[in-house]
């Protein structure tokens, strides 16, 4: 898929999104990170270019610290850049990552929205997925193509996404220097999760919340739990009542302002982070079965002749989280998303 047939839009009913901009000189916590507010096309002069623009950008806003690209350079998405730094936080303070390493294995604990000013910006970011990408990012060609990402999607680099090298995208910018340990605040909320198991359709809803009590159950959740599937009666949160506490993932971070907000098939037009954390708090960025279009007859057929959707756990964008490619087989078996009752 294209970038140019990609609309990524901007959330609003965010959770903890409007504290002040951390961007002063005396600034003494985490490090920080921003999607630059400038866009570049692919040849932006190697690592070290990208590096440039990103501390030109955070000179520009008066964020006092060093800054680069977080872009592949060899085989990785320049955690050894990273080495001895830890704990890094969007310009609002929110928690992003505890070590480099959750970076190069798309366990980000929040998408990275914000510009240098602390502006919300809505686009698709280079990062690459290999060593060489657009001349190890010195060429524009219009006919080269490389893995992408949005500013709502996991680094999980090259997920049905890519653009051209001749594209003008935004550049990922982390400070490094600093070593300050950081974790998301654990808020209230009614636990949410991604299935550790494959579901393969054949037993109908009532396999797929045994599954999910299953997996709650190996992880010590207490309560009962649902399978987030559309059916014949209608799209996944016709399966849920939209009063009472939010859902939260496992690591504590709420997924919306409210349960409405959630089970919205409309707005907000993006979630507060990622659906791609499972009960023991794996990290699960793929295709996840939703049935908001197609749903294996009630999840009751495993036949070739029958197919689902499948949506993408990890993006926070709802339209992708509920749709995000085209419809798989019911042979198929693929995670599912579980909402304590």
């Amino acid at each position: 898929m294209r970038v140019a047939a990609l609309v990524v839009v901007a959330g609003c009913g965010r959770v903890n999104f409007d504290a002040t901009p951390v961007s002063d000189a005396a600034y003494s916590g985490p490090n920080r990170a921003f999607v630059t507010a400038g866009r570049t096309n692919g040849a932006f002069g190697g690592v070290t270019g990208g590096d440039a623009i990103c501390q030109a950008a955070a000179a520009g806003a008066h964020l006092d610290g060093e800054f680069v690209a977080l872009v592949f350079d060899g085989l990785t998405l320049r955690a050894p850049a990273l080495s001895g730094s830890r704990g890094w936080v969007d310009l609002h303070g929110r928690a992003i990552a505890d070590q480099p390493s959750d970076f190069e294995m798309a366990a980000t604990f929040s998408p990275i929205i914000y510009d240098e000013l602390g502006q919300e910006i809505s686009g698709f970011i280079w990062t690459g997925s290999v060593a060489g990408e657009c001349g190890v990012w010195t060429m524009a060609a219009s006919n080269v193509f490389v893995p992408v990402i949005a500013t709502y999607q996991a680094l999980r680099s090259g997920f049905a996404q890519d653009a051209a090298c001749s594209d003008n995208l935004h550049l990922l910018c982390v400070e490094r220097g600093r070593n300050s340990a950081v974790v998301p605040a654990i808020e209230s909320g009614r636990i949410a999760f991604v299935s550790d198991t494959g579901f393969s359709p054949g037993g109908g809803l009532a396999a797929a919340d045994a599954l999910c009590n299953a997996d709650a159950g190996t992880a010590g959740l207490l309560g009962t739990y649902r399978a987030w599937l559309g059916s014949t009666a209608g799209g996944p949160e016709t399966r849920f009542a939209s009063t009472g506490e939010p859902w939260r993932r496992v690591d504590g971070i709420r997924l919306s302002v409210t349960a409405g907000d959630f089970l919205s098939p409309d707005l907000p037009l993006a979630l507060s982070t990622f659906l791609n954390r499972t009960a023991l708090g794996n990290v699960r960025n793929e295709q996840i079965f939703t049935g908001v279009t197609g749903n294996c007859i009630d999840w009751t057929s495993s036949s070739l002749a029958d197919q689902t959707n499948v949506g993408d756990s990890s993006s926070a964008e709802r339209q992708r989280l509920r749709d995000a490619s085209l419809p798989l087989v019911c042979t198929a078996a693929r995670p599912i998303v579980c909402l304590q009752l």
